[in-house]
């Protein structure tokens, strides 16, 4: 994203509490977005001296971060890769496919999320 002052911005959204928390009214349509990034981004550009950008939000259009499907990005991704947004707020995982055709950030949070099971009972080795 080339950065101008007082520029607008289209930025792809998926609900993603605590990052993204898309409020909508009674008939489900956007109306806009709490949480960290939300808040977070326009600091950012506010940091690097840019003032005035303005960002204007809309979702993915399947509520997905986006996945290559038959040669083709969806959901958030593809309104990236398409250019219909500047930027895209929510948690997205690099990969080699998405290194590809979009530029990211610096990561600054990690998620170490675990699947836990019950250890098994050992049983002692029977030998004949």
């Amino acid at each position: 994203v080339c950065v101008a002052a007082a520029a607008s911005y289209s930025v792809v959204t998926i609900d993603q509490p605590p990052f993204v928390i898309e409020q909508r009214s009674a008939s489900g349509l956007l109306v806009g977005t709490l949480g960290f990034f939300p808040n977070f981004v326009p600091l950012l550009f506010q940091e690097a001296g840019v003032s005035g950008a303005s960002f204007v939000q809309f979702p993915s259009p399947d509520g997905e971060s986006g996945r290559l499907s038959n040669g083709s990005w969806t959901g958030g991704m593809g309104e990236l890769v398409s250019g219909r947004a500047d930027l895209f707020y929510g948690s997205l995982s690099i990969s080699s496919s998405r290194l590809q055709v979009i530029q990211f950030s610096t990561p600054f949070h990690q998620n170490t999320l675990s699947v836990l099971i019950k250890k098994p009972v050992s049983q002692a080795t029977v030998w004949a």
